[in-house]
């Protein structure tokens, strides 16, 4: 059982130590009092500090020094409180007094955390901050938003995690809340101790160095780190640990000159055989990709790559460097992040790039493979420009070019002894491929079903030993027997994607899926679970299959996961501590929300609608549409957003709000031709003008026919 304590946090000084160093002012300091929750419940705040002692400032001399010790010491042997201290004595300076506070938060916290689960394991730690004013923003900007302070306290924990510079237990929690430092009498305390500790050489306590020695004998104490980038590079670098060096430079939060930088790891590299340049720079690519990979907000990691390929790779070309293994790599995920936003646009133009790479590679046989994850990168880009019957037919040449190498390889007279019965992951994702184009067709080409299942199994049986490699493509067949009307049978297979074996559709298998994934999965991943799920239950709900109710009544039990996976609109928190999970902290949000949080709100937004709950769908319908449009370069998502405007126009018209819906109706044509501008494709845009010319048709002297706009939203197939 995890232990459980309460963190009581104030400030001293101004967090501008650069000025502070000049002057020879104390360097800031935040300060508080860690006490056990159980204790906590015991305290009589009432007895042990008063309203008209709430502020050390506030306090003469000697009221100060007499009540500040009294107090603390009562806490210390009373209540077994310890003290917490985060000091910058080496006056490291951030951008701004606002920064080096939240840094030194961040890195105090994360340090105590560290602290605790060494002497305790896993521990539950509740923070309560002092509300901070900065006095150098302007009006309505001085107080930090408690949103903004959430995001970047997280910001510096994600970035600390991704540099493997901290390592906490797994069930380990942090939470805080911000309050008044006047009314919270906790506070009041957390202010006694940071002052103290700040004016601890001043003169007011000169006869007292005994008891404040006894005071911070036992406490907390750490340091902000004082270790720059510039240096940690150079020593990096006098360990040829190059690849670490240069992925130093792009990922850290310090303000340095990346010029000069990149420019001393070149240099560093010259002095360097051949052979291990390449290594590292491979080494670099496969680290840097793997943290894009994992960046949540696809924006910054799209900054991140655009400024390697831009600013680090022509430094490498003019000095010759073997660059073209890293810039494939570098481009290939840039590719994803524009696939994952809906960016067709730059998508396409990096593809190109990107094959002029490949090219450079040569003929060689080890080449091969290289190849075809640009043609893979290209299925998915035609899927995206909805160009689905040209995916279908490049990855129908890839897997037939997969079989030919195999077939090759079993009539070798070298090889087909040691591999009879070959099975290939390419062959098997190259198929997963195929498959997903399919998909989208199988609405308007229900025969394409038999079809869809056989390549399935091919597909599965690529992957003999690998549970975990067949997620993707349970998910696939999930929604092939989903388009098929088998709603069971689709919710088995997605089921089994997560669990790895045959289950039931009743209660209590629902219930144990859900909670697997709400327990091991990243926001992003439990998102897409929640889709596929979603969509099952939206479409058995229209067919009036009584599986949806069923799989209704179990998700809404799952508040967290609900939560986590983005359905709950405006929903209040039900503490005061609004809790930072510590193994999924992600870094300052851009306000962006992406695929599929916006088929996840369409859909929960059908389910009422087949139901006939238009007030409950109505809310869904309008966050599911912005979020497609909110972004002028997301072009996928905001064809998507058609369908899902389209839809939420019946919903309206079934609810008798017609001067509504025509106004959503409006919105819908604009859209369109708003689409209808832009340099697609010639075959996205033919779509398109069949999707104007279909709307267009549904508005009639009678006024809208809610059927027609409903075969407009059922063209998206989603």
């Amino acid at each position: 059982m995890a232990k459980k304590f309460e963190l009581w946090l104030d400030e001293s000084g101004k967090f501008e130590d650069d000025r502070a160093k000049k002057v020879k002012e104390n360097p800031s300091l935040i300060g508080g009092v860690l006490v056990e929750k159980d204790i906590v419940n015991n305290i009589e705040f009432e007895k042990l500090v008063s309203e008209d002692h709430n502020h050390a400032t506030e306090m003469d001399k000697q009221e100060k020094k007499r009540y500040l010790l009294d107090t603390l010491e009562k806490v210390k042997e009373e209540y077994s409180g310890k003290l917490f201290y985060i000091e910058n004595p080496n006056y490291i300076y951030e951008k701004s007094n606002r920064q080096l506070y939240l840094r030194m938060m961040a890195e105090g916290l994360l340090q105590l955390m560290q602290v605790l689960n060494a002497e305790n394991e896993s521990i539950e730690l509740d923070v309560i901050i002092a509300q901070r004013q900065d006095v150098t923003a302007q009006g309505s900007q001085r107080r930090i938003n408690e949103k903004e302070y959430v995001s970047l306290l997280q910001k510096y924990i994600d970035n600390k995690k991704k540099q493997n510079k901290i390592l906490l237990h797994e069930k380990s929690k942090l939470s805080f809340y911000v309050d008044s430092a006047y009314r919270n009498q906790k506070l009041w305390l957390a202010d006694y101790a940071s002052h103290i500790r700040y004016r601890r050489n001043s003169a007011l306590f000169k006869d007292s160095k005994a008891r404040l020695q006894r005071l911070f004998s036992d406490a907390y104490l750490f340091t902000i780190n004082e270790v720059s980038t510039s240096s940690y590079i150079n020593r990096l670098l006098s360990n040829n640990m190059v690849a670490d060096a240069i992925y130093e430079v792009f990922i850290t939060t310090e303000k340095i000159d990346l010029n000069k930088e990149l420019k001393k790891i070149c240099e560093r590299m010259q002095k360097t055989s051949y052979r291990l340049v390449k290594s590292q720079l491979k080494q670099f690519a496969a680290d840097i990709v793997s943290y894009a990979a994992n960046e949540d907000d696809y924006e910054v990691g799209e900054r991140l790559l655009k400024k390697i390929n831009t600013e680090f790779i022509p430094m490498l070309k003019t000095r010759k460097f073997p660059y073209e293994n890293c810039q494939f790599h570098i481009l290939i995920q840039l590719i994803d992040m524009f696939l994952r936003e809906g960016d067709i646009i730059a998508a396409r133009q990096a593809l190109e790039e990107c094959k002029e790479v490949q090219q450079s590679f040569g003929n060689s046989l080890e080449n091969v493979f290289s190849y075809y994850q640009i043609v893979e990168k290209e299925a998915v880009l035609l899927i995206d420009e909805f160009r689905y019957e040209e995916a279908n037919e490049l990855m129908e040449k890839t897997c037939k070019s997969y079989q030919n190498i195999m077939n090759a390889i079993v009539h070798d007279s070298n090889l087909k002894e040691r591999f009879p019965n070959i099975k290939s992951e390419y062959f098997g994702d190259a198929l997963c491929m195929k498959i997903y184009a399919e998909m989208f067709l199988q609405r308007k080409s229900p025969e394409k079903y038999e079809q869809l299942c056989e390549e399935s199994n091919l597909a599965l049986s690529q992957y003999p030993d690998s549970e975990g490699e067949l997620e993707r493509h349970r998910q696939y067949r999930s929604h092939i027997e989903l388009e098929a009307g088998n709603y069971e049978e689709a919710l088995q297979w997605l089921m089994k994607a997560k669990v790895y074996k045959d289950t039931s559709v009743e209660v209590i298998d629902i219930r144990d899926f859900i909670y697997s994934v709400d327990t091991t999965e990243y926001m992003i991943s439990c998102q897409y679970y929640l889709m596929y799920y979603l969509l099952i239950m939206a479409e058995a709900s229209r067919a009036g299959d009584l599986l949806a109710d069923k799989m209704y009544d179990v998700v809404c039990e799952q508040n967290d996961f609900l939560k986590k996976s983005g359905i709950l609109l405006g929903n209040e928190q039900k503490d005061q501590f609004e809790e930072i999970d510590i193994r999924n902290a992600v870094p300052l949000a851009s306000g962006i929300s992406y695929h599929p949080l916006e088929i996840v709100h369409w859909k929960w937004a059908s389910y009422h609608y087949y139901h006939k709950q238009y007030a409950n769908a109505i809310p869904y319908y309008e966050s599911a549409y912005k979020i497609c449009f909110k972004y002028s370069n997301y072009d996928t998502m905001r064809i998507t957003g058609l369908g899902i405007l389209s839809e939420m126009i019946c919903c309206l018209l079934e609810e008798d709000n017609k001067r509504l819906a025509i106004s959503k109706y409006e919105i819908l044509l604009n859209k369109i031709n708003e689409l209808l501008e832009k340099n697609l494709p010639n075959e996205t845009k033919a779509l398109l003008n069949q999707m104007c010319e279909q709307a267009k048709e549904a508005m009639t002297e009678e006024g809208l026919n809610k059927e027609k706009i409903y075969q407009l939203s059922r063209r998206i197939t989603y």
